[in-house]
């Protein structure tokens, strides 16, 4: 919203934004379509403001805090609409030119990063999930699980796209070209779209609800930590109930684990940790991202959290490790 208010301020004081680009394609019947690549948000938030989806905040946009387009004056909604927005086309159906035209615009200034280069390529279903859930849902700040600039980079969509991934098609390394892979395989069809969105929003309620705003205080908010905390909840949830009159309790005993972590991470606590707490430190001082390392903390959580959960299916086996 902060990022959204200051655009729609720049555009009431009349003052330039970045062009936007176009990428312009026709057919052999000599129909014209027109993809946006670069701009998309600011068109996204463009259009949300007039159709009245949010208001402004005072601290980016002082002259129109908490009005809405509909509060606007008349003569300031002409100048709003008379607002010039300079865009640039691009000629050509190459997403491989796409990319270089925009690799070769950066060169002397701040490079794209992968995430942005996917943003200005792609404009279809997962691109756009991954960016409203970004944009609309403060859980990922509030929390600092990421960070201003991640989000000024475009990083907290690359995360919650990795979250996708992982409950879609399981733990995966860390890796941008399947991050690639997997924006352009769910960028025209992605038929499970809405029902992928519920099980994403469910479980980070669930994770909400369990740590009452105390997961900002604790290592379970950084990415590694999180990335096989979000996938174990997501995974447990399709087994379980997670009965909350023990919420507080699995916070606590979260708390407390994530604590004596931090100690032998620090290298603070000279005595030896118990197994699970020095396996979970191995898993997470050196190759977070790997593909090994991730699962394994999984499974770890997934050990920590059963004992309190209540199985759906009465006839379920534990396996001897959930056992122990």
């Amino acid at each position: 919203m902060r990022n959204k208010s200051f655009l729609i301020d720049t555009i009431l004081n009349n003052l330039p934004i970045p062009e936007v680009y176009m990428q312009v394609k026709t057919d052999k019947d000599g129909n014209t379509k027109y993809v946006v690549v670069d701009g998309q948000q600011r068109m996204r938030a463009i259009l949300e403001f007039l159709e009245g989806e949010y208001s402004l905040l005072e601290d980016e946009c002082p002259d129109f805090a908490d009005q809405y387009f509909s509060d606007l004056s008349d003569g300031v909604k002409r100048e709003f609409w008379n607002y010039g927005i300079v865009t640039r086309e691009l000629q050509t159906d190459s997403i491989k030119e796409v990319k270089d035209i925009f690799r070769r615009l950066n060169k002397y200034v701040v490079p794209l990063n992968a995430q942005e280069l996917r943003n200005a390529t792609y404009g279809g279903h997962i691109i756009t999930l991954v960016n409203e859930i970004a944009e609309k849902d403060d859980f990922w700040a509030e929390n600092k699980i990421v960070t201003p600039n991640d989000i000024k980079r475009m990083i907290d969509s690359e995360f919650i796209g990795e979250l996708f991934l992982g409950m879609m098609e399981g733990i995966q390394q860390k890796n941008q070209s399947d991050l690639d892979s997997f924006f352009q395989r769910y960028d025209q069809k992605f038929p499970d779209r809405e029902s992928r969105r519920k099980e994403f929003e469910a479980t980070e309620r669930k994770i909400e609800n369990i740590f009452n705003h105390d997961l900002v205080k604790t290592r379970w908010r950084g990415k590694a930590d999180f990335y096989s905390f979000f996938l174990a909840i997501s995974e447990l949830s399709k087994v379980y109930y997670f009965p909350e009159e023990r919420y507080e309790e699995i916070n606590q005993y979260l708390t407390n684990f994530a604590s004596e972590v931090d100690k032998h991470v620090k290298k603070s606590e000279k005595t030896s940790p118990d197994k699970l707490v020095a396996d979970y430190v191995e898993n997470v001082e050196k190759r977070t991202t790997h593909k090994a390392t991730r699962q394994r903390r999984y499974e770890i959580v997934r050990e920590l959290l059963i004992p309190f959960f209540i199985a759906r299916d009465k006839r379920r086996d534990f396996n001897e490790e959930e056992r122990r």
